[in-house]
């Protein structure tokens, strides 16, 4: 199978087949990180992993993410990107029904320090993970990372291309921060 580097870079030169072969090759990985993120949700959710991956792929599939992706690290930024896109739009047309459309619960564990299994709103978590992103555009990638992308923290770390420690203090400082905020 050919690399997703290979792909980029063929997709750089104009063709259009890479990019076709670049979805297949990405697919297995997204449903992987998709399963780690819907994994807590609760049994009642109608998103499926396979529906946010292929949700989030058309979103790549059509935007320029792929002629811009200057490498892989790049590309699942934008894919973790994606993803928490669809799980934001689909809170809002739930929250937005007229019926049964109530507030779209997640399991934030990981990402709040001493709140054990709290559910929380997704659309406040993003409207909080943008506030973070204004003061640290690092911590919120880390966040969203490891929440959105299902990554483990030395899978951030690597993605990212910073030392574990640093990602570790970036995670419990972001942790503090989307605490003070979700619970104000």
């Amino acid at each position: 199978m050919e690399s997703v580097t290979d792909l980029l870079g063929r997709i750089h030169a104009g063709e259009q087949v890479a990019k076709e072969r670049l979805v297949e090759c990405l697919y297995s990985e997204l449903r992987t990180r998709a399963e780690a993120t819907m994994r807590n949700e609760r049994a009642w959710h109608t998103l499926q992993p396979t529906a946010l991956v292929h949700e989030a792929l058309v979103r790549l599939y059509e935007s320029s993410a792929f002629e811009n992706a200057a490498d892989r690290r790049y590309l699942f930024a934008a894919a973790t990107r994606a993803m928490r896109r669809v799980l934001v739009d689909h809170a809002r047309m739930r929250k937005a029904e007229k019926r049964g459309g109530g507030m779209t619960k997640v399991p934030i564990d990981f990402a709040i320090a001493s709140v054990e299994a709290r559910q929380i709103d997704v659309l406040d978590l993003d409207a909080a993970l943008k506030r973070l992103g204004e003061l640290s555009p690092r911590q919120e990638q880390v966040i969203e990372l490891r929440f959105f992308g299902g990554l483990s923290v030395p899978e951030v770390a690597q993605q990212l291309g910073r030392g574990l420690s640093t990602i570790e203090a970036d995670l419990k400082a972001a942790k503090a921060f989307l605490y003070g905020q979700l619970t104000a």
